[in-house]
């Protein structure tokens, strides 16, 4: 095949573009860039990036297509910009294939076959955990999003779950979905010296043993079950180390409702907010960490528990979702939905060191299954298969979730 020309979205990477950069998103953006920039293919990468914003330094001596938005605003507001400036931006170039990470980011005029990511479909599979705002705000998007979706030339998630998920909520086939896996970060495997914990734990004020969770507080996170389990464990078991909680929430819609339940069950002194977390320091808390706790009700993967059981510490997660895809038998699994059982779930971790042990081995062999390099050969094969086919598979009609013929595309 000739060398191609391929446009990818690297807005997530910015500081400023909506909520990315803090999110699982930005960390998914930055990792696929890294490798596509290490990758050995002859195909030419540009970069699509928001010109009002800073550069992250990964992308300091790539080429850039800069996008200059019209609008600022609300989050509709922003989407509507997208849609009627952003194609006119990328028509100053040629490329035989454009890649939005996600299906909020993507244009339906773009001129040339495109594909979009779609990393979970959580309004969608969890609108009972929202509010009625959040909810009829999501489903005014995902009416444009669904024409986006159709005229994308493939889509590409991040498990199987996923991709069954994206069955069920997008009208289109199969075969145009393509699953490529996340992975945690080679340095998540490292052992790391008792040296460099002791200077980790001194530089961010920690004990030298707690609980650790890293994530957002929105609703399918199921934090504040976590905090009545925590509430729990400690009132049965006071000497429990403490929880870390490390992910910038505080420009969260939840996040006073959690503040009020860590100061009404007491536990203002048991739980330590860190706030953002660089991926620089991540590791080192999850090497220092006792137990990680991840209470999610619905994910598209799972990174932290991938993160956590390459770093070789056992994790207490909800069989719900992709977890037990991406996890398999190498954590121990919780009841999230009840504050007991993830309480007893955590104490047990506690108090049975060779159960744990064995998990811990077991979690480092199941981590080293996922790898960024191979999410990038993945990504760059789907690359391949547009540039090949992507006016046909744009142009073939698609079956609904129902059976029901669609709109051709």
């Amino acid at each position: 095949m000739r060398p191609l020309n391929i446009l990818v979205d690297a807005r997530g990477t910015q500081e400023g573009f909506k909520q990315h950069k803090h999110r699982g998103i930005g960390h998914y953006a930055v990792q696929l860039i890294r490798q596509l920039q290490e990758s050995r293919t002859a195909h030419r990468f540009t970069f699509l990036v928001d010109a009002t914003k800073p550069v992250d330094r990964l992308l300091a001596h790539s080429d850039l297509l800069r996008h200059y938005p019209w609008v600022r605003g609300s989050r509709i507001s922003e989407f509507l910009e997208t849609q009627l400036t952003l194609p006119g931006t990328i028509r100053t170039r040629v490329f035989d294939v454009v890649h939005y990470l996600s299906q909020h980011d993507g244009a339906r005029a773009t001129p040339f076959p495109f594909i979009l990511n779609i990393l979970d479909t959580v309004q969608q599979s969890a609108g009972r955990l929202y509010s009625f705002g959040q909810n009829f705000k999501h489903r005014v998007l995902q009416s444009i999003v669904q024409r986006t979706v159709d005229r994308a030339s493939a889509i590409i998630t991040i498990s199987e779950y996923s991709k069954q998920d994206v069955l069920r909520h997008y009208r289109i086939s199969s075969e145009k979905i393509h699953v490529t896996h996340l992975a945690a970060d080679h340095r998540f495997f490292r052992a790391t010296p008792k040296k460099a914990k002791a200077v980790a734990l001194a530089s961010m004020k920690l004990p030298k043993e707690f609980l650790f969770y890293v994530g957002g507080i929105d609703p399918r996170k199921n934090v504040r079950t976590l905090m009545r389990a925590l509430f729990l464990l400690y009132e049965e078991h006071p000497a429990s180390p403490p929880l870390v909680f490390a992910g910038r929430i505080d420009n969260q819609t939840e996040y006073s409702a959690l503040m009020q339940d860590v100061e009404r069950l007491r536990l203002t002194d048991r739980v330590r907010f860190l706030g953002f977390v660089s991926d620089d320091q991540l590791p080192a808390l999850f090497a220092c960490a006792k137990v990680f706790v991840f209470p999610s009700l619905l994910e598209g993967f799972g990174l932290p528990v991938v993160q956590a059981m390459a770093s070789g510490i056992p994790v207490v997660a909800s069989a719900t979702s992709s977890i037990p895809e991406v996890a398999g038998d190498a954590v121990f699994y919780a009841d999230v939905t009840s504050a007991d059982a993830l309480a007893r779930a955590i104490h047990h971790v506690l108090t049975h060191p060779r159960e744990a042990a064995r998990k811990k081995a077991a979690g480092k062999r199941r981590a080293r299954l996922f790898s960024w390099k191979q999410t990038a050969e993945s990504t760059i094969k789907v690359y391949e298969h547009v540039a090949m086919n992507g006016n046909r598979i744009r142009s073939r009609p698609f079956l609904s979730s129902r059976g029901e013929k669609g709109r051709s595309k």
